[in-house]
């Protein structure tokens, strides 16, 4: 009996120092995870937000109700954020997930990694995030999820081999493994909620955008007060530059600087960039030839569909701008189609933010 007790007492005193082992890898490997998390989020706190943050912005809610991000060595994609910040942002185009912050998108790969974090294990089939073109690696699709998980939750399928985005926890990056839909393959889309500030930047970039279309500087010997597309660019600035400071000092008054009437003329920002994108490649003002717009020939010559194009890209920057700032964009039309400059009379508008 003596010698049973002492076998017994052993085997406990073995699976003590076991247990004491498995706790000390686990704190060791909790601690190198939460260093690395540090070093991710302090990376991503750093990095610029992106130019654009496109209106159909979503993010990925994974199983363990944390985040998708891509983070910034382009090689890891984990489910680690309680909120949804920059590399969380994704834009569902040409068939993949685009990284505005990255500008690349999510891919399908064939690397390994080792769960350096939890089991130490090889994993195969990471999910990666290092391509500047959607090829078949980067091709991945919504996919509903099974009725037993709730409504409205999804998977993300890997086109190129038919598995299913992975995420069990925060402390194993994504991976694809299975080719149907279980607990670890579960996630919710949401649509990335725009702020003023990106609205405003949208906005900001892209008028930016549109002026460089035109190389001012190659006119010489001009009144620059008689060049109207100077006129409009600088008065689009100038009211984008009050706007900031109004957003700043907590003042009101931004509303109408997006966009207002002033009798039937147009006024703003959407007044000044409807008339700029109608004077494009304008060679005469109403009728009389002018000579400094006749020198603006590197402006070219865009086509109805493509100031088309432009005035829908300003519309929908302009609806996100006057909404995040609690207004309503209203009054927008293209009219005819030739966009052309009429004063007071111009049958388009951008709209007014009310």
């Amino acid at each position: 009996r003596a010698r049973a007790e002492a076998e017994r007492q052993a085997e406990a005193e073995r699976q003590r120092i076991e247990e004491a082992e498995r706790q000390a890898e686990a704190e060791e490997q909790r601690a190198l995870y939460l260093e690395q998390f540090s070093a991710w989020t302090t990376a991503e706190a750093q990095a610029p937000m992106p130019n654009i943050v496109p209106r159909n912005s979503v993010c990925f809610k994974g199983p363990n109700g944390k985040y998708l991000s891509l983070e910034g060595d382009l090689a890891t994609v984990n489910t680690n954020r309680s909120s949804c910040g920059k590399w969380s942002i994704f834009v569902e185009q040409n068939g993949g997930l685009y990284s505005p912050a990255h500008q690349t998108y999510l891919s399908c790969s064939t690397d390994s990694f080792v769960a350096t974090f939890s089991s130490n294990n090889r994993i195969d089939n990471a999910i990666t995030g290092n391509a500047t073109e959607a090829g078949n690696d980067e091709m991945i699709s919504t996919v509903a999820a099974p009725s037993v998980y709730g409504n409205e939750k999804i998977g993300l399928r890997c086109e190129s081999n038919g598995k299913f985005f992975r995420a069990q926890g925060s402390r194993i990056a994504v991976y694809s493994q299975f080719n149907e839909i279980g607990e670890w393959e579960v996630f919710e889309k949401e649509d990335y909620p725009l702020t003023q500030e990106q609205a405003l930047n949208n906005l900001s970039y892209s008028m930016e955008e549109l002026f460089s279309t035109c190389e001012f500087h190659q006119v010489s010997n001009y009144d620059r007060s008689q060049l109207s597309l100077v006129g409009y660019q600088d008065r689009a600035r100038r009211d984008l530059g009050k706007i900031r400071e109004k957003v700043e000092n907590g003042e009101g008054g931004v509303l109408p600087l997006l966009g207002k009437k002033m009798g039937n003329n147009q006024d703003g920002i959407s007044g000044h960039l409807g008339f700029f994108i109608a004077n494009i490649g304008q060679k005469d003002f109403r009728g009389q030839s002018r000579v400094y717009l006749e020198q603006l020939s590197r402006c070219g010559e865009p086509s109805r569909a493509e100031k088309l194009e432009y005035f829908e890209n300003f519309r929908d920057l302009l609806t996100d701008a006057c909404s995040t700032s609690g207004g309503t964009l209203s009054g927008y039309t293209s009219g005819n189609g030739f966009f052309i400059d009429e004063g007071s009379y111009s049958d388009w508008s951008l709209g007014q933010c009310k």
